[in-house]
């Protein structure tokens, strides 16, 4: 959702042509620039200050300045961003209050699904909340969640984006490892009944 909510930033900054154009003509300067965004997005805390940068390619830049009257600096400057997102030289200075809000839709409906998962009755004993995957390395989502459920105790293993990996590599090696298993949705294709 984060990844979709820059894509929304970047067509109000340069244009739905001129965004589907470089995501599609330019797929190695689009790739590099979501790595770049995906790492900013782990780094960034609720309380940041200032702005960040994530690298622009020239083929965006030349693609706006193709389609537009204006360069994208003096663009920028008169936008509704002006002061809040700059371009200098090949890097699009975002303020931390702009990068932060494309965290809000995600955060409220991962807080708001954690909320009713914990509300069922079977689970009123949980006291552990063990955050694993990559979005779990985000501080944003990490102060939300321990904002949102103070009464847990919430772990982040080192190397949260990779755990889940690493428990399926040893649940192939030694199935025994994991006692029980409650799947949301199954591909049953046959079963024994039990006697």
């Amino acid at each position: 959702m984060i990844d979709k909510e820059f894509e929304n930033l970047l067509i109000r900054l340069v244009g739905q042509t001129v965004f589907e154009k470089f995501k599609h003509e330019e797929k190695e300067d689009w790739l590099d620039m979501q790595r770049d965004f995906e790492s900013r997005k782990r780094e960034t805390t609720e309380d940041s200050e200032g702005k960040l940068g994530i690298r622009i390619h020239a083929s965006l830049i030349d693609l706006y300045n193709q389609y537009s009257q204006l360069d994208l600096c003096t663009s920028l400057a008169s936008s509704q961003y002006a002061g809040l997102i700059d371009l200098k030289r090949d890097k699009l200075k975002i303020s931390y209050k702009v990068f932060v809000q494309l965290f809000d839709t995600s955060v409220s409906k991962t807080v708001g699904h954690l909320k009713s998962v914990l509300s069922d009755g079977t689970l009123k004993d949980v006291r552990v909340l063990l955050m694993v995957g990559g979005y779990s390395e985000s501080p944003v989502l990490q102060h939300a969640v321990t904002e949102a459920l103070p009464g847990l105790k919430v772990v982040i293993p080192v190397g949260a984006s990779s755990v889940i990996l690493r428990g399926a590599l040893i649940y192939g090696h030694n199935p025994e490892s994991i006692s029980k298993r409650i799947l949301k949705y199954t591909y049953g294709t046959s079963h024994t009944p039990i006697l």
